[in-house]
């Protein structure tokens, strides 16, 4: 028979907290007795943090391009000159301007003036010195003026340096105004004019022009035009100076005849004539150079070594061509001038002066 089992002995009972301040038996004690699994509570999720968006990188900022290191060889190029802006195409019939008095005065006014300004600059300023001490100036308050003075010269210079080229521009319009004779000439060389050599403008200069050109000049004009054609050109001139000198009387001066609407008109109208005479420049200029340089007047004693020695080149001819034909380029680039030459002298020779004056930009 078998054994019965020996009596388990007895093992510690396991009490645990309860509710409250209690306790109770919840087991007995030893390996072979299970504990009682705790109940996990329930997870509450917490809520996700929002991601941020990932700030944009920052763009690269672009190298700055290498700077070209500088060539001592290579002279650095001399900054645009502002382009010369062109003239308003003429309007023939227009009524001339009201005018009150000359543009320049005459040499005794301008003197009579500057002279007064001088003076009473100088006893004024010597007045209030001798008021500020008392009533009287010592030697060396003079001597202070003086050096005040001195440091006032460059002033006066500029002064006196534009009455005396007024007044040479006056003798200048007085002496052209006694030969009114022959105004289209004049009106026709003043499109040049600028380019001729004067006391400030020496012919070394490569752009200048020797007055000994004029000879030569108006017989090729004359030729050119022809004797009926160059008178016509002169008697409407004449016309224009007649009703310039009734408009303004004592006021009249040979500026009028430049800046007048008519004149200007005739003179466009020769330019035109001229022009088309040189369709073939390179053959007409090699002409006109050489009719040129035949009609040079014989060198007299106000004639300078340098002017005795001057000659009309081929590359004179190009300044000198590009300077005489700027009223008649003028007028082509603008609508009113083309218009104005159509009126007057057809569509097919707007054409041609067109392609005529094209081609001395690329000579």
């Amino acid at each position: 028979m078998s054994k019965p089992p020996a009596p388990e002995k007895p093992r510690a009972e396991i009490f645990t907290p309860g509710q409250g301040v209690g306790y109770k038996m919840t087991g007995k004690g030893g390996v072979a007795t299970t504990q009682p699994k705790t109940v996990a509570k329930p997870k509450v999720a917490t809520p996700a943090k929002p991601k941020t968006a990932a700030k944009p990188k920052p763009a690269a900022q672009p190298k700055p391009a290498a700077q070209p290191k500088a060539n001592p060889a290579t002279k650095p190029k001399p900054a645009a000159v502002a382009k010369k802006q062109p003239k308003a195409p003429p309007q023939p019939g227009r009524k001339p301007p009201k005018k009150t008095s000359k543009r320049i005065k005459p040499a005794a006014v301008q003197s009579q003036e500057m002279a007064e300004q001088v003076v009473s600059s100088f006893t004024n300023r010597l007045t209030a010195e001798a008021q500020a001490k008392g009533g009287y100036l010592s030697v060396q308050d003079l001597t202070a003026l003086n050096k005040e003075f001195e440091e006032q010269t460059e002033t006066l210079k500029t002064q006196f340096e534009k009455a005396f080229t007024d007044n040479i521009s006056q003798h200048e319009h007085d002496r052209w105004s006694t030969s009114r004779r022959f105004p289209f000439n004049r009106m026709i060389v003043k499109t040049f004019s600028y380019m001729l050599e004067n006391d400030s403008r020496k012919l070394r200069r490569s752009d200048s022009l020797s007055r000994r050109i004029l000879p030569g000049f108006f017989t090729a004009l004359s030729m050119l035009l022809g004797p009926d054609k160059m008178e016509g050109y002169q008697g409407k001139c004449r016309a224009v100076v007649k009703i310039l000198q009734k408009e303004y009387g004592k006021n009249f001066e040979w500026e009028d005849i430049y800046q007048s609407d008519d004149a200007r008109a005739i003179v466009l109208d020769a330019l035109i004539d001229i022009a088309m005479h040189f369709e073939d420049l390179g053959r007409r200029a090699d002409w006109f150079i050489e009719l040129v340089n035949n009609h040079l007047p014989a060198p007299d004693e106000n004639t300078t070594q340098t002017e005795a020695n001057w000659t009309f080149t081929k590359d004179g001819f190009k300044v000198f061509f590009n300077a005489l034909m700027s009223d008649l380029r003028d007028a082509l680039t603008s609508e009113g001038g083309r218009l104005l030459i159509t009126r007057r002298h057809g569509v097919d020779t707007t054409i041609k002066l067109v392609e005529i004056v094209r081609e001395l930009k690329t000579t």
